[in-house]
């Protein structure tokens, strides 16, 4: 695909024969991302990464579009929402973690801020207890990726070990105020508001409620035949 044009009419005529071509792939039933199947890949947290696309079941020949990412199941591991061009439209991937390794989460209510905190930085440290302390940051934001919207919940991995001193937790609002909201236990979900300065335990639904999905076998859909979205008028 041409760049966007500027004033050269060679160029302005390379761009519509641009877009003209991926028109007529489209509208053949072709993909729109070349066939290239999704990706995923795991933070080696030594600065590289490795691909673990097919390993993690993730790798689909869908014509994707938005990610989101919520603990669906509220089980304390994240689970995806993925959109799609073709069809399945939607897919829903929950994750169903073996091993044993921790978790805290926190829905920020803003006061001074706005109501749901959107723009605030939570910070965590902790240890442990098998080396020095670590820290991790999340900032809340109002969309992320392609046409996406995940969690307003902030969620933390932190491995597996023992956490008995716990997680020591602040906050800066969107407003620049600064919140310290002492230590609480891993393994649940909180509430913060703004000015309290505590963290109040959420009662979470049981994994029973959310849970009753039924696993589907992958299909790889057949493209279209002739049906379409005609527009009312051309794009320029």
């Amino acid at each position: 695909m041409s760049r966007a044009p500027s004033e050269e009419i060679e160029q302005r005529r390379s761009y519509r024969e641009g877009w003209k071509a991926l028109s007529e792939l489209i509208l053949s039933g072709q993909s729109f991302s070349g066939e290239e199947r999704h990706c995923a890949f795991l933070n080696n947290r030594d600065g590289t990464f490795s691909t673990i696309s097919a390993v993690s079941g993730f790798d689909f020949p869908d014509d994707g579009r938005a990610l989101g990412r919520v603990d669906w199941d509220f089980d304390g591991d994240l689970d995806f929402w993925t959109s799609n061009r073709t069809a399945p439209r939607v897919r829903f991937l929950r994750n169903d973690y073996p091993g044993a390794a921790d978790f805290v989460a926190f829905r920020l209510v803003g006061t001074s801020s706005n109501r749901d905190g959107i723009g605030a930085r939570v910070s965590i440290e902790y240890s442990d207890g098998s080396g020095p302390a670590q820290r991790q940051w999340r900032t809340l934001r109002a969309g992320e990726g392609f046409l996406a919207q995940s969690t307003k919940w902030l969620h933390f991995g932190l491995g597996e070990g023992e956490f008995s001193d716990g997680v020591e937790l602040s906050v800066r609002w969107p407003d620049g105020e600064n919140e310290s909201f002492g230590r609480v236990k891993p393994g649940a979900f909180y509430r913060l508001v703004q000015g309290l300065g505590r963290a109040d335990r959420v009662k979470t639904r049981s994994i029973e409620q959310v849970s009753a999905v039924v696993a589907a076998e992958t299909t790889i859909p057949r493209p279209p035949s002739g049906s379409r979205i005609r527009l009312t008028s051309n794009i320029p």
